[in-house]
C-alpha cells in the first residue's frame, strides 16, 4: 500500500524516468539520477515503487543482466503538478 506522500528520492526516480523520451530507464540511470553510488540502493527503491504500482519491470531486449524499468500512468499522475 502507497503512503499519503512519497519521499524526494522516489519524486526524483518518478520524474527522471517520465522525461526519458521512452518513460523507461535502466537501474543504473536512475540511481545515478538519484544520486545513488549504489545501484542496489536504486533497485531495492525501484522495486517499493513497482509493489505501489508507480513502475514496472521490462523485459530487456536480447537477454542481458542490465534490468529495465519503466513508469505508470499511475506514477506519471505522481509527478504531474
Amino acid at each position: 500500500m502507497k503512503p499519503a506522500s512519497i519521499s524526494l528520492t522516489d519524486h526524483t526516480a518518478l520524474a527522471f524516468l517520465a522525461q526519458t523520451s521512452s518513460g523507461r530507464a535502466a537501474t543504473h540511470w536512475v540511481a545515478k539520477a538519484c544520486g545513488y553510488r549504489l545501484t542496489f540502493v536504486a533497485r531495492t527503491m525501484l522495486r517499493r515503487l513497482s509493489r505501489w504500482g508507480l513502475v514496472e519491470g521490462v523485459t530487456p531486449i536480447g537477454g542481458g543482466n542490465v534490468y529495465w524499468w519503466q513508469i505508470t500512468d499511475k506514477g506519471r499522475k505522481e509527478v504531474q503538478p
